[in-house]
């Protein structure tokens, strides 16, 4: 295909609000990697259509020269990231780097990441490989697609019309698949290659109507040009996490990336005279190198800053320092191997071997457990987010007619336990299970949990926007609150424990009554306990709401870890930064304390137990018990406490008698 540089500007173009989506200055620059896997669709179907109209192609030519092209840059990317793993990653976060990495090196990390993480969630931002699922979406494709191109190209013999009109079929397949997949499954459809393929389809069609009778005026050729920028634009600063994405918005960004790469008169569009201009061409063409290199140094310099984004000096520092490494991986490995006059079959050797020796040493890396020697005993259980969430637990997932899946029951078997209770909520009952597990072993009790959402939210009177979660977030909390109202209405259950962060719960709370201010915030979660009190109030059944324990203004483990982690590479962090203020913690709890006291005068036979009372009884909360610190973030109390750690919390905060008989008529806040 004739080289063009307006198509290195449009790439310097998606790489930039790439980059400036990972620094948080551009809401919805995701969409930067649609616009990419659009042009690469157009692209490749192009180059791979002309060889095989000219009767030169090679399925082992195609490779060697994607193999020459994308894993050199990438591999020792992959390489200095495990290196500098080993002085700025904890054990933990090490092995999950190092399982990134043999998925990626395998052109599969999106598969990986799809079961790992979610793109928009939180703790995406502490894994520096994340942005290798693009790669192995790209690579799955073209694994298919030339194959795909010649079998069409010999069933419509060597027709451009015909084989165009496939690719126009293949795209609104795909589409009508991605949206489909979107409504139910968000982070699927985001991560999969068949939810992404009809994007890389919508290039190849544009390719395959390269010789079409296209508009050759001016005026249109602007026009196209205008609404192809703006349409890009526009997805860039309209977009956010809270997207329903990609679904049907993701055809924004590619419709415009499509106009922009459609034929024209390239000399007579502003637009592409201005995407050709030399600075931009020239990002465009260490582009790959950009988007390869950004992300790791974004997210490893994070994990040296205790978790905090950059200021406004370092970012632009760190710019500086992407933009460099970024020219010379394109100077120094990109540009040498591309042109370099390696045979197919020694490329793809070369390829097959570095890829190995990459996973070979990240599966070093896993067998070593992450070298968690370079941690203090006291801390050895904080080696990673997920380690701190992991709860090994003598419990077993049980499946009931009411639930579409099986939930976790713990304590003493289902079947046959002599009580059984039901722990509902989010998170926050999920972090609060292991600390009931002892207590129902010993008290002969087996407990259901069930967190799905917070308990309060019905999708009718309370409704929930969740930051970060998809819009239909607040309807599928309705659908499980109704599943457990039905299952409440006739199992044998003595006990229900509604548990969450209250006070965060409440300030995302709306009705259909338009703005919510806080008064009207704090009444829905009022009514909406008041009436799920009433709905699954029983004879002989108690009823317990759970409080949050302390709330932190930020999270306090990246200080912990710095403070005692001596010979992992973090900043200087400010001496009291891992201790909790009574006073903050009261005060955040204000409105959570004073809706549950109302609730607790309100039902005789409700019991209110406040964790964040009695874990900050002094003028500092109790966050360090047995010599283990507690909490898991900002929020969230570990899962991996020690037996000995765990007994003693539900002892502090009073849930060791929740279990008792005689809780039935005492109120454990008063």
């Amino acid at each position: 295909m004739k080289y063009r540089s307006d198509i290195d500007g449009l790439r310097a173009a998606s790489v930039s609000l790439v980059v400036l989506y990972h620094m948080r200055l551009v809401s919805g620059g995701f969409v930067g990697v649609d616009v990419f896997f659009v042009i690469s669709g157009y692209l490749i179907t192009g180059i791979i259509f002309e060889d095989i109209e000219g009767g030169r192609f090679s399925l082992l030519s195609f490779y060697a020269r994607r193999m020459k092209r994308i894993l050199p840059a990438l591999l020792v990317m992959i390489a200095a990231v495990m290196l500098a793993g080993y002085a700025l990653l904890l054990p933990g976060d090490y092995i999950a780097a190092a399982w990134s990495a043999v998925h990626a090196a395998g052109s599969v990390g999106n598969l990986w990441f799809l079961e790992h993480s979610g793109y928009f969630d939180p703790a995406s931002g502490t894994m520096p490989l994340l942005h290798t699922w693009s790669l192995g979406v790209e690579e799955q494709f073209y694994l298919v697609w030339p194959v795909a191109l010649v079998f069409l190209a010999k069933v419509a013999k060597g027709s451009r019309a015909a084989v165009g009109a496939a690719t126009v079929l293949i795209a609104v397949v795909g589409l009508t698949w991605c949206i489909s997949v979107t409504g139910e499954f968000p982070k699927r459809a985001f991560f999969g290659a068949d939810t992404r393929a009809w994007e890389l389809a919508v290039g190849a069609t544009v390719a395959m109507t390269q010789r079409a009778a296209w508009p050759k005026s001016p005026l249109v050729t602007n026009v196209m040009s205008v609404a192809g920028i703006c349409l890009v634009v526009w997805s860039a600063v309209a977009l956010t996490d809270r997207s329903v994405f990609p679904g049907a918005v993701a055809l924004f960004p590619c419709v415009g990336a499509a106009l922009l790469l459609a034929p024209r008169q390239i000399e007579r569009d502003f637009v592409s005279r201005a995407l050709s201009l030399k600075p931009i061409v020239f990002l465009g063409l260490i582009s790959y190198s950009v988007y390869l290199w950004h992300w790791p140094i974004l997210v490893l310099f994070r994990h040296y800053n205790l978790g905090e984004d950059a200021s406004s000096i370092q970012s632009a520092a760190l710019l500086a320092v992407i933009l460099v490494v970024s020219w010379a991986s394109w100077r120094f490995v990109e540009e040498p191997v591309r042109r370099s006059r390696l045979s197919r079959l020694a490329a793809i050797g070369t390829g097959i071997g570095g890829a190995a020796a990459i996973v070979a040493g990240s599966i070093a890396i896993v067998i070593a457990a992450g070298f968690p020697a370079r941690l203090p005993e006291a801390i050895l259980g904080m080696q990673s987010r997920t380690q701190m969430w992991e709860w090994t637990s003598a419990g077993t997932y049980s499946q009931f007619p009411e639930f579409p899946k099986p939930y976790l029951t713990f304590g003493a078997p289902w079947q046959s336990a002599s009580k059984r209770a039901f722990l509902w909520g989010d998170s926050h009952a999920a972090h609060i299970a292991p600390i009931f597990d002892p207590i129902a072993r010993e008290h002969g009790v087996s407990v259901l949990l069930y967190h799905e959402c917070p308990a309060v939210i019905d999708n009718r009177h309370v409704k929930e926007a969740y930051p970060g979660a998809p819009l239909s977030y607040a309807l599928g909390c309705g659908r499980s609150y109704d599943a457990a109202i039905r299952f409440l209405q006739s199992a044998d259950v003595d006990f229900v424990i509604l548990a969450a962060s209250w006070s965060q719960v409440t300030g995302m709370l709306y009705d259909d009554s338009g703005s919510q201010s806080v008064e009207k915030q704090n009444q829905l979660l009022r009514d909406g306990l008041a009436e799920l009190v009433r709905a699954v109030s029983r004879s002989r059944r108690n009823v317990a709401i759970l409080g949050d324990v302390p709330q932190w203004g930020y999270d306090p483990v990246p200080c912990v870890i710095a403070q005692r982690a001596t010979r992992i590479l973090r900043r200087t962090c400010i001496d009291d930064k891992d201790t909790l203020s009574s006073k903050f913690a009261m005060d955040n709890a204000r409105f959570e304390h004073k809706v549950l006291t109302s609730l607790g005068h309100e039902f005789p036979n409700l019991i209110v137990v406040p964790p964040y009372i009695q874990m900050c009884a002094g003028a500092k909360c109790v966050t360090t018990l047995d010599d283990e610190f507690l909490y898991r973030d900002a929020s969230h109390i570990r899962r991996n406490l020690k037996e000995r750690t765990k007994l003693d919390l539900a002892h502090l905060i009073g849930i060791d008698g929740l279990f008792d008989p005689r809780a039935a008529t005492a109120d454990l806040a008063k």
